[in-house]
C-alpha cells in the first residue's frame, strides 16, 4: 500500500508555470524593442548633430564669398541732387556771347588788359566776311562790359586764313582793335547799325584790308 504522502505530487514553483513564462517572454520583447529603439534614436540624434556641424562649418564659406556692399552715406544722393552747377566765370560768359569759333578770353590783372580772340568766319564775299566780324566785335564788347571784369582796356582780335606770296596758308591776325571802358560806355548796343562804325571808334589797333568793304 502506497503511502498517502507519496501519492501527492509536489506543486511546481510559480516561476515555472506557463503564465509566468508568458510574462517573461512579454517583458523580454519589450526590453529588446526598447534597446533597439534607443539605438535608433541615438543614431538619429548623432546624425542630426553631424548635419548641424557640417552646416555650421559650410556657412562661413558662403559669408566669405559675399563681400559687404557699401551703402551710400545718408544724405549723399540728396546732396548730389541739390548741388547746383558752379556759375560760369566772366571769361566763360564772354566766350559764350557769340557763335564765332574758338573764342577765348584772357584777362591779365597786372596790365589790366582783357584780350578776346576769335576766328573770323569766311563768307561768300569780303563784305559779308567783314560784316560778320563786325557783329562779333559788337557782341564781344557788350559781353566784356557786362562781365564785371575791371579792365582798363580790351582788345578784340580776329584770326583768318591768309595765303602769302609763297602759297603758304595759315591763320593770321587781321583784326586787332582796342577800346577803353569810356568808349564802350558810349556805345548803344541796342542799335543794330552800330556795327558799321564799331571799328572806326576804336582807340587803337588795326583792321586788315581783307576786311575793308
Amino acid at each position: 500500500m502506497t503511502d498517502q504522502h507519496d501519492a501527492i505530487k509536489p506543486k511546481k514553483a510559480w516561476y515555472k508555470r506557463w503564465w509566468a513564462i508568458t510574462i517573461y517572454i512579454f517583458f523580454g520583447v519589450i526590453v529588446i524593442t526598447g534597446i533597439n529603439g534607443g539605438f535608433d534614436e541615438d543614431a538619429t540624434t548623432a546624425q542630426k548633430e553631424e548635419t548641424t556641424k557640417d552646416t555650421a562649418t559650410e556657412a562661413p564659406e558662403d559669408n566669405e564669398t559675399e563681400e559687404p556692399k557699401d551703402e551710400p552715406a545718408e544724405g549723399t544722393e540728396e546732396a548730389e541732387d541739390s548741388e547746383e552747377p558752379a556759375p560760369a566765370s566772366p571769361e566763360e560768359q564772354i566766350e559764350s556771347a557769340t557763335a564765332a569759333d574758338n573764342v577765348e578770353a584772357n584777362y591779365e590783372p597786372d596790365s589790366g588788359v582783357l584780350f578776346i580772340q576769335f576766328d573770323i568766319a569766311d563768307s561768300l564775299t569780303k563784305g559779308f566776311t567783314a560784316k560778320s566780324a563786325q557783329d562779333d566785335t559788337v557782341a564781344l564788347l557788350e559781353a566784356a562790359d557786362d562781365s564785371g571784369i575791371d579792365f582798363e582796356k580790351v582788345f578784340i582780335q580776329g584770326y583768318f586764313p591768309m595765303t602769302d606770296q609763297y602759297g603758304n596758308t595759315e591763320d593770321s591776325m587781321i583784326l586787332n582793335v582796342g577800346y577803353t571802358p569810356s568808349i564802350i560806355q558810349q556805345i548803344n548796343f541796342d542799335n543794330p547799325t552800330v556795327r558799321d562804325t564799331i571799328w572806326d571808334i576804336r582807340e587803337q589797333g588795326m583792321v586788315h584790308q581783307e576786311l575793308e568793304n
